[in-house]
């Protein structure tokens, strides 16, 4: 684990000296789970929320819609709105249009729930909104409707919306999250779905353009909720365009899927991505992208199959991967017409992976041939466990992809024994904390590739994207399926990845074991947060063997319980003087960390608690860092003693988050580890 903190500049003049004091106060004692945040405001479960509150920590509102309404009305600007751990009962129906992105965050990721026995969100023509670390649910058997809608008003498009990092799961009558009606730029990213409606699906995207669905994890697991399987769930992703023209869009348009796990189906034998659905007599869906993502076929219920195309035009599925047994009527996909749907066109597969180790594929691809045109079956691996690959009524491995690969991916065979990512309130049982490392353990077991795998270097480099499921770097002679090999110490970092050489210097130190034992992987492109970084900082200073002293009753922050699996680490990084918390009782261990808050960390952990580097004198050398910058001269004093060079010509980037594979970097020239 991994993360940090900030601080504060000093300058010369009087005026200079009384901000950069202002901002050390705010940075190391007195601000809220986001230093330097100058518009932040508190929301709290009633009785301790109250909408009659101004929305301060200490007197904080009571729900969403009365704090958005409230920032709106206040002409708030990049605003956070904390929102503190418990259940949020009932609807809340969001409408204003911000100008900047206003984030409503949750204090301490997955514990700030929204449940209601209808709607619990409701986004209606709102624009420009991120939601955080939030739990979204309903509230038990007998609950109707959606659990979140995102959906255009007569005052225009539900447009620039995020969903970050939260827990969707268990809709009793519908879908889980509805995306529709002429919204646009949505973003749903590193979340969980699980549980959707009879007949429905976790994410319907209906009318809509610019839509991506990235790093989430999508599973059934009714048991675990105390619902019966009824075996009448749909997909687990629709998209089409269910309303005609009445929001002004004829088919849903640019709609990218990718870098996602979908697993352990329990529904009624459909597609668990469906393209195109209702029959109608246009195409429903127009350029739309299926890459790099992660299919376990671990599902006990047959499915119908991968994919499904039903009245879509210019749909391309690159570089994913089918793996396991995968019980379904078509292992790959199915393409046909419904209805008045006009005839499907440019429907192409490349570099994917089918891969059924207990050799039970019977039927490749379903469907009718003549309901397509500008078909591509072209450059992908398959394998049926040595037994021969079976043909299919749209396009036959054998004679239709004439650059196929058969052979085996070398995946993990074994699926008997995963663990759903379902949350507890406390963790994973897993015994992950986010699900960022529930995605990697998933990619890890179940979707990386061996050396000696048939994958390896057989991609076509046109068509595979940059960068695989995990972020990777795919160069110029890219694998097929989702996940790049890298043949390095780390599954993960491959040979020649800018920081490998700190990184395996780092693991050498004995400073960190990476993000994951088996197989080792070390997550370079994720984010350290304060946690982490007391961790890396305390074992910097003291050496890999370094373990702090017990917790005792209190960590003295009121975010951090002494059973916090950094608990230790934090109080000990406090008592000694390199930080002390980010706001009057809070540390916040699970904000990331900047590169300027970095600055800070490094050279008060080399030098000391009382260390303040030299002042700036006329220019920090950085055109993004000004003189006046709050962390101007400890940045200043970083790049003089050779930890960093800036993230290019010029430039600092002071508020992007440091990743692991920078913090590699930082580590090592700052504690001249071996």
């Amino acid at each position: 684990m991994i993360k940090m903190l900030l601080s504060v500049a000093l300058r010369s003049t009087a005026l200079f000296v009384l901000a950069a004091l202002i901002a050390f106060t705010l940075f190391f004692g007195a601000v809220t789970p986001a230093q330097a945040q100058a518009c932040q405001y508190w929301i709290a479960p009633a009785p301790a929320g109250n909408n009659a509150n101004p929305g301060t920590n200490g007197q904080p509102w009571a729900t969403l819609a009365h704090a958005a309404s409230r920032v709106h009305s206040l002409n708030g600007a990049n605003c956070i709105v904390w929102v503190k751990d418990g259940a949020y009962n009932g609807s809340n129906e969001l409408e204003e249009r911000f100008s900047t992105m206003i984030t409503f965050k949750a204090v301490n990721p997955y514990k700030a729930i929204f449940q209601n026995a209808g709607v619990a969100l409701e986004i209606s023509g709102g624009a420009n909104m991120t939601f955080e670390g939030f739990e979204f649910r309903h509230t038990g058997p007998g609950a109707g409707s959606l659990i979140v809608s995102v959906s255009q008003s007569d005052d225009g498009w539900a447009e620039n919306i995020v969903f970050h990092n939260n827990v969707f799961h268990d809709s009793y009558n519908n879908d889980i999250l509805k995306i529709s009606n002429g919204s646009r730029f949505i973003t749903v990213e590193n979340n969980v779905f699980y549980n959707q409606g009879d007949n429905e699906q976790h994410i319907d995207i209906n009318s809509v353009t610019d839509v991506t669905i990235q790093d989430n994890i999508f599973f059934n697991d009714y048991a675990g909720s105390g619902r019966p399987i009824s075996g009448s769930a749909k997909h687990f992703i629709v998209i089409k365009d269910s309303n005609d023209n009445e929001d002004g869009l004829l088919g849903a348009q640019r709609i990218t899927v990718r870098r996602n796990i979908f697993m352990h189906y329990e529904g009624d034998g459909d597609a668990l991505v469906q393209v195109g659905n209702d029959g109608k007599p246009f195409h429903e869906a127009n350029e739309v992208r299926f890459e790099n993502n992660l299919i376990i076929g671990n599902n006990t219920d047959p499915a119908g199959y991968s994919f499904g195309v039903s009245g879509a035009k210019n749909v391309s599925f690159v570089n994913n991967t089918v793996a396991g047994n995968f019980p379904s009527s078509a292992y790959a996909y199915r393409i046909v017409i419904k209805d008045q749907n006009p005839l499907n066109q440019n429907i192409t597969f490349y570099n994917n992976i089918w891969s059924d180790p207990t050799r039970t594929m019977e039927d490749f691809s379903s469907g009718d041939a003549s309901s397509v045109t500008g078909f591509v079956l072209n450059n992908n691996l398959y394998w049926n466990g040595g037994s021969s690959i079976p043909s299919g009524d749209v396009g036959s491995p054998m004679s239709t992809d004439t650059n196929r690969v058969v052979g085996n991916p070398l995946l993990n065979t074994d699926q008997s024994g995963i663990i759903l990512p379902r949350w507890n309130g406390s963790a994973f049982p897993s015994g992950n904390a986010t699900i960022r490392q529930e995605f990697y353990r998933l990619v890890a077991l179940y979707g990386q590739i061996a050396a000696g795998s048939a994958a390896i270097d057989k991609a076509l480099p046109a068509q595979a994207p940059a960068t695989d499921i995990l972020g990777q770097s795919r160069g110029a002679s890219p694998d097929m399926g989702a996940f790049e090999f890298a043949g390095g110490l780390f599954a993960d970092v491959p040979p020649g990845y800018w920081s490998q050489s700190f990184i395996e210097e780092l693991y050498d130190a004995g400073i960190t074991g990476g993000c994951l034992a088996i197989p080792l992987m070390y997550c370079p492109e994720a984010n350290v947060n304060r946690a982490e970084m007391a961790v890396f900082l305390l074992r910097g200073i003291h050496a890999a063997s370094y373990a702090p002293p017990g917790v005792g009753g209190s960590t003295g922050f009121g975010d951090v319980p002494p059973n916090y699996w950094a608990a230790a680490w934090i109080k000990q990084l406090a008592g000694e003087g390199i930080t002390a918390g980010c706001s009057n009782d809070g540390y916040c261990p699970e904000a990331t960390v900047t590169r300027a808050q970095m600055a800070v960390f490094l050279l008060r952990s080399k030098y000391g608690a009382s260390y303040s580097p030299p002042g700036v004198s006329g220019s920090t050398g950085f055109g993004d860092v000004p003189p006046d910058h709050w962390a101007a001269a400890w940045i200043k004093q970083l790049v003089a003693e050779g930890i960093t060079a800036g993230c290019a010509t010029n430039t600092y980037c002071p508020e992007a988050p440091v990743t692991r594979a920078q913090m590699a970097v930082f580590l090592v020239r700052t504690f001249n580890l071996p």
